[in-house]
Parts: C-alpha cells; structure tokens; sequence
C-alpha cells in the first residue's frame, strides 16, 4: 500500500508547524530528497517509511487522520468501539454490526488510503462472521476454525502496522485489543507496552471519558487469551490488572478480576480454590440481578475446565483452540 500524494502536504505543514527540518527527518531509506517529493506530491512513499515519518514528527496516524479529515472522524470509529463494548449477541446488536460493516466497506472502496476503514473493516467482518457461525444453532466446528484462521491470516497486516506505529492513538489502542486474540503469546506482550502507555496518555487527558477504564478492557482481553498460552506472563497480567485496580476501584472490573483469577488457580491445579472463587463471583452477579452475566460466566467456566480436561491429556487440537477463542 503506498500513501496518496495529498498527504505529503499535510505532513509538510504538520512538520513546519512543529520547526523540524528536512534534515531532522532523514535516515537510512528516507532520504532529505525523497521527503522533500513527498511533501510536494511528487511521488508516493510505501506505508511503513510513512508510520516512520510519522513517529519522528510525534504524530499518530489516527491522528494524522483526523487532520486529513478537517477534524472528523469517520462515526463507525466510535460505533465500533461500542460494539466492542457490548457484547450482547442479541438480533439488534447484530444488525447494526452488519450495517456498520457495509459503511466501512463503501468508505474503504472509495478511499483505499482509509486505513481506519481498512482495518476495523476486517475487524467486523470476523466479528459478524463468527457471530453467524455462533448463532446459527448448528454448532459447526469445523466452520468456526474456518473463520478464525481466516481472521488469524488478516491480522498478520495488522500486526505489521502496529509494529511500524512507534507512538499509539486511540486507533492502535483498539486494533490491538481486537485483534490480541490471534497474536501470538510473546506477540501480546511484546504490544502491550504500547497499548497501555497509550490508554494511560488518553485517561488523563480531560475529557477522554472513552478511555476511563480502557486499560482495565486491554488487560482483561489479554489475559483471556495468554491464559491459554503462558501461565506465568497470565500471572504478571492479574497482578497487573489488581493494582491498577487498588489505586482506581471499580466493582464490575474487580469482580471480572476475580473470575479470571479463577480460572487461573484452577488452571495451576488449585482446583477447589478457583472454583469456589469462581462461584462466588456467579453468585455476586445473581445478587446484582444480572442473571445473563452470571449465566455467561457459569458457561465460560464449563468451557475452560473442558479444555483443559483435553489439553492435560494432551489431546486439545487446533480447533479447540479456535473455538475458545472466539469464546
């Protein structure tokens, strides 16, 4: 993918704004001329030399978006983001996770730039893809690894971008956290870094409601699949996620602290310890009259402790694996 040429002017103006000069940018591959083209629209740069630039001007490409769009924002930024929030499975939600999907797709065929409409894109459509294959009541196993390793191939992109991104916006922040489950373990970590600095940045900024509580979602995202992969780094994560929890309490995250902790003890062979933990957990959600919650989380549970039954036998394949995931 190269970048349009009407991005070198704004990036020319983003760089004068900020009194750095041509020289101050170039390196090996980038060089003083070549920048100089770009910016005059003389030629296209491929898109890793452009997240590049980017970082050494202290821009994110979201935001760098954001300036190319006259300050707006495409709406299915936010809507996507509350769809990633809400989880329901329920007709409405996903009709309009199907609409959403088709307004990317008609933005990204007429702005291929659209990098945003590119990658929530194929977010969305694993999203709803998996939905269909969930709800469908047919229980195809074999079509949900399917999805998945389709959903495993696209993200290999996505992990290439956020590589080249040194410096995370909001729309880093999301893709990480969407697409986490199909990195692999050392991956999730090795990016977690990123994604944390970046969502601590937004949470203090005044008015960034979005991002109160944003680092809590990627921790839990995370550990829901490390879990899986690498007991000891899932043990860092729920210390993690407790202290962030002890300076900035919050009833709903500590309670879906406990229950990843739970699946954590019994994954470590203290079984009686997680499940009664885990129990207590269920109970609390009843208690809160949230009796979908707790039916979610007494199905989870069934789930992992089947999963593991199969991979200390050491018989768990692939397909296991998908679908848990996607769980």
């Amino acid at each position: 993918m190269n970048t349009e040429n009407n991005y070198g002017r704004l990036f020319s103006q983003i760089r004068i704004e900020k009194n750095l000069s041509l020289t101050d940018l170039a390196e090996d591959g980038l060089s003083r001329s070549l920048i100089g083209r770009f910016e005059k629209g003389q030629t296209k740069i491929s898109a890793d030399r452009f997240f590049r630039l980017l970082s050494k001007i202290q821009v994110t490409p979201d935001e760098f978006l954001f300036r190319q769009k006259n300050g707006q924002l495409p709406d299915y930024f936010r809507r996507l983001a509350e769809r990633m929030q809400d989880g329901d499975g329920d007709s409405k939600n996903l009709a309009e996770n199907r609409q959403l999907e088709k307004e990317v797709a008609r933005d990204y065929a007429a702005d291929p730039s659209n990098l945003a409409a590119k990658y929530l894109g194929i977010l969305l459509h694993f999203i709803n893809q998996s939905s269909d294959d969930v709800n469908s009541g047919q229980d195809d196993p074999e079509k949900i690894h399917k999805t998945f390793a389709e959903f495993k191939q696209a993200s290999h992109e996505i992990l290439k971008y956020l590589f080249n991104v040194e410096i995370w916006g909001k729309f880093e922040v999301y893709l990480y956290t969407g697409f986490s489950t199909a990195f692999d373990a050392q991956t999730r970590m090795l990016l977690l870094k990123s994604a944390l600095r970046s969502s601590d940045y937004f949470r203090n900024l005044s008015g960034q409601n979005d991002f109160a509580d944003q680092d809590y979602k990627i921790i839990l995202s995370v550990i829901s699949s490390q879990i899986y992969d690498d007991l000891p780094t899932t043990k860092i994560l729920l210390d993690t996620l407790k202290e962030r929890l002890d300076l900035r309490p919050d009833i709903r995250f500590r309670a879906e602290y406990l229950f990843q902790l739970s699946l954590y003890e019994i994954a470590i062979g203290q079984e009686a310890k997680g499940q009664a933990r885990a129990e207590n957990v269920i109970r609390l959600w009843r208690l809160l009259e949230d009796e979908d919650e707790a039916a979610t989380l007494s199905y989870f549970l069934q789930r992992f402790k089947k999963y593991l039954v199969k991979e200390r036998q050491g018989i768990a394949s692939e397909l296991d694996r998908s679908i848990r995931l996607m769980l």
